[in-house]
């Protein structure tokens, strides 16, 4: 009969809904989970911004004094190891009339090198006792720019994923009263057939 056809009409539109709803739902901890990464992507872009800043602190502020003994300190030892260095060679300068003459060379290019550490670090120690270069500066702030707009992007995303929830919900709340009407509809159409009957 026409009554038990809206019955199983009834109960269609009820499976429906309730699937609807099944969706939103789950439109809904998709967007929450959406929520927790943008929210995790706003804390690496502040921490990289804070990086960023203090990378130009010290830019700006140049070496310390700790760091300009360290770099003493350096051209310290690599003077004494050249002077060790020269000593061995010497020792087998004696020996080259004996056939030594690999092993001087040998130590000669090791006092080569012995030399070349200590013009390393004195060129070392004199761009740090110069203090921070100018564009080294610039770079420094534009990477803290960089940073903050970073940082801009990964609050508007995670905004934007916080608004999606919202709609979400809204998605859920609409469903919900989908399945309440049908549900509704349903039982009213089971009264129609009882009270045919």
């Amino acid at each position: 009969t026409a009554r038990e056809l809206a019955v199983s009409v009834a109960e269609g539109n009820l499976a429906s809904a309730q699937a609807s709803l099944t969706n939103a739902e789950a439109g809904v901890l998709a967007a929450e989970l959406a929520v927790r990464v943008a929210q995790g992507n706003v804390n690496a872009a502040l921490a990289a911004q804070r990086s960023a800043e203090a990378a130009l602190q010290k830019a700006l502020a140049g070496p310390t004094a700790l760091d300009l003994q360290i770099a003493e300190k350096q051209i310290e030892a690599a003077r004494n190891e050249l002077w060790g260095l020269q000593g061995q060679r010497d020792a087998l300068g004696g020996m080259r009339s004996h056939g030594g003459e690999a092993q001087y060379e040998a130590a000669q290019g090791q006092v080569a090198a012995g030399e070349s550490h200590v013009a390393i670090a004195m060129l070392q120690y004199e761009n740090l006792k110069a203090g921070p270069r100018q564009e080294d500066i610039e770079v420094a702030r534009a990477q803290v720019t960089e940073a903050e707009a970073a940082v801009q992007t990964a609050v508007a995303q995670r905004d934007q994923a916080q608004a999606e929830v919202e709609r979400a919900k809204t998605m859920v709340a609409q469903a919900e009263a989908g399945v309440a009407i049908a549900a509704a509809q349903l039982e009213q159409a089971r009264s129609d057939v009882d009270s045919a009957r």
